[in-house]
C-alpha cells in the first residue's frame, strides 16, 4: 500500500500544538472559579439587602400609609346611604302613531284575509291527523 509507505509518512511534518502544562491549567481553572464565586457572592448580597429594606422599610411604610387610608375613609369618607328605589322605572317605549313596531317575516304569511292569525294553531284535533284520520298501526 502506497499511503503506508514510511518515505510519505515521515515527509509529512506535524508541528507540535503547545499544550499548557498541568499548572497553568489549574491556576487558569482556580481564576475561573474565583470569578464566579465573587459575582455569586454580590448577586447573594444584592438580594439580602433588598429583602432587608423591603422588610424593614418599605413594607411598614405600605401598611402605615393603608391604614391611615382606610382610617381617614372611615372619619372623613362619604356616608353610605341606603339606595332609594327609582320613581319612574323604565318603561317599554311606544311606537308612535302610525308605526306598528318590528312586524316578522312569518306573522304577514300567516295572515288571513281578515288580518287574524289563523294557520298557526287547528281549531279541531281532527285536523291534526290529515284527511284519511288517524294513522293505522303496523302489523308485526
Amino acid at each position: 500500500m502506497i499511503w503506508r509507505r514510511p518515505s510519505l509518512t515521515a515527509a509529512v511534518a506535524h508541528a507540535p500544538a503547545p499544550v499548557p502544562d498541568g499548572e497553568a491549567t489549574r491556576r487558569a481553572a482556580l481564576q475561573a472559579s474565583w470569578r464566579r464565586g465573587r459575582s455569586v457572592a454580590r448577586r447573594r448580597l444584592a438580594w439580602r439587602w433588598t429583602l432587608w429594606f423591603v422588610l424593614r422599610g418599605l413594607l411598614p411604610a405600605l401598611l402605615l400609609a393603608g391604614a391611615a387610608a382606610l382610617a381617614w375613609r372611615w372619619l372623613y369618607g362619604p356616608a353610605i346611604e341606603p339606595v332609594q328605589p327609582v320613581a319612574n322605572p323604565v318603561q317599554r317605549p311606544v311606537p308612535a302613531s302610525g308605526e306598528t313596531g318590528v312586524s316578522l317575516r312569518i306573522d304577514s304569511q300567516l295572515q288571513g284575509p281578515t288580518g287574524a292569525i289563523s294557520a298557526a294553531v287547528p281549531s279541531t284535533p281532527l285536523e291534526t291527523l290529515g284527511p284519511n284520520g288517524p294513522p293505522t298501526p303496523l302489523k308485526p
